[in-house]
């Protein structure tokens, strides 16, 4: 029935995001404080497909009150309960100042985030125009593991031929 939500993964689709370029566009902004003055200009939270990356994006960039840092940007995810602890917030950050390959590169982790984020509103568009609504509820790679759940009766999956045993 149309307008019913639908799981994109039982219709196998993946939706397209890069968490490296996620994450090094963050920590680009975290390391350099003329990186996210340049984003805020072309940046929008919405970009971000992980639900934590754009909560620290948003934080980074709407804190209006004071300058942001690693301890009031770690205090403020903590209590906005983005991550359950002000040390998981911590480990994730250090994570991710700690993998940056280069912040002279971030105009090429933008330009893939923003790439992304079009796909992903293109998927978006062509599913409305035909009533559907859908969420992600489980996404996955493996033709075998769709083929269980469909024999299980979890969902259904579109595939490529190719992908068939």
């Amino acid at each position: 029935p149309k307008n019913e939500e639908v799981s994109l993964a039982s219709l196998g689709i993946q939706m397209p995001y890069s968490m490296q370029a996620e994450q090094s566009v963050l920590g680009a902004a975290l390391v350099d404080e003329t990186v996210l003055n340049r984003l805020i200009t072309d940046m929008e939270p919405e970009m971000f497909y992980s639900d934590q990356n754009r909560a620290i994006y948003e934080t980074i960039a709407y804190t209006e009150s004071e300058a942001v840092d690693i301890v009031t940007l770690v205090n403020a995810l903590a209590s906005n309960k983005t991550f359950a602890s002000a040390d998981d917030a911590k480990v994730y950050l250090a994570r991710i100042a700690e993998t940056l390959p280069s912040v002279s590169n971030v105009d090429s982790y933008f330009k893939i985030v923003k790439e992304k984020y079009q796909g992903r509103r293109l998927i978006d568009a062509a599913l409305a125009r035909h009533g559907a609504h859908c969420t992600v509820a489980q996404e996955v790679g493996h033709p075998t593991t769709v083929f269980r759940m469909v024999e299980a009766g979890i969902g259904i999956s579109v595939m490529p031929a190719l992908a068939l045993p």
